[in-house]
């Protein structure tokens, strides 16, 4: 409901962590949740969040995951339940394989999960049969994307685009996404990229290159509003940024 930002596990400078964070918006005020269930000795970094359908507050965690401090490190999904309200999580195991990966992405839909990125062998993987949420956001930039198809304004990739992890993605309408930046794994680009793609999600995806911005990014964080794509922090070709920038698409 948006009065609650809960942050889940991550990299602390030392360790891995599987713990779980409430920040009340409405009183600015940080809080530790009790969250049991994670296996013992094990932590998350550069993992991924979607929301689940279900009767109570549900996530699915998809790794990496490993041991708190060596290399070690695997991929795994896990259920978080809880309530931010009561500062009450509990993890489980889910049970699906997952490969192990790193600065993925994560977008339902229908009964399909598709992670996009984090290995170097795969840019988009697809799983069926999960009860992922599917956020239906930034219809009005869907209606004019998918008109753009239509119309051939822009055309599918021959050639798909380099695989790439700590990139963004969001969903965009009923059955595309939108991913920006991110580093490649081919080494061809020095730099964070700065290419922009939409994905139509299905049993045909495709991919769109909507070219390049001004401005690389890897790390970042980025939402939609109206149809406008705002991006926020992550690293620039000079380091970390603090910067807050739009990216008009049709426009």
């Amino acid at each position: 409901n948006g009065q609650y930002i809960v942050t889940i596990g991550g990299w602390d400078g030392s360790k891995r962590k599987s713990d779980v964070h409430v920040y009340d918006v409405a009183n600015a005020t940080w809080y530790q949740a009790s969250a049991p269930g994670f296996p013992t000795g094990g932590g998350l970094n550069n993992h991924a969040v979607i929301p689940m359908k279900s009767n109570d507050a549900a996530v699915l965690v998809i790794g990496r995951d490993g041991s708190l401090r060596t290399q070690r490190k695997h991929g795994d999904a896990y259920c978080l339940r809880g309530d931010p309200a009561k500062r009450n999580f509990r993890w489980e195991q889910y049970p699906i394989a997952v490969d192990s990966r790193s600065g993925h992405s994560l977008i339902g839909h229908g009964s399909s999960l598709y992670i996009i990125g984090g290995r170097a062998d795969h840019l988009i993987q697809q799983y069926t049969g999960l009860p992922v949420e599917n956020q239906n956001i930034c219809n009005s930039l869907y209606s004019d994307l998918k008109q753009m198809m239509k119309s051939n304004e822009i055309n599918p990739m021959k050639k798909l685009p380099s695989t790439r992890k700590d990139h963004t993605s969001l969903p965009c309408g009923s059955d595309l996404a939108i991913v920006y930046g991110g580093e490649t794994f081919d080494g061809k680009q020095r730099e964070p990229s700065n290419e922009i793609f939409v994905v139509t999600l299905g049993a045909h995806g495709q991919w769109y290159n909507l070219g390049q911005i001004e401005f690389g990014r890897q790390g970042h964080t980025m939402v939609c509003l109206g149809d406008r794509i705002i991006v926020h922090g992550g690293l620039g070709k000079t380091g970390v940024c603090g910067e807050t920038f739009l990216i008009d698409l049709i426009r």
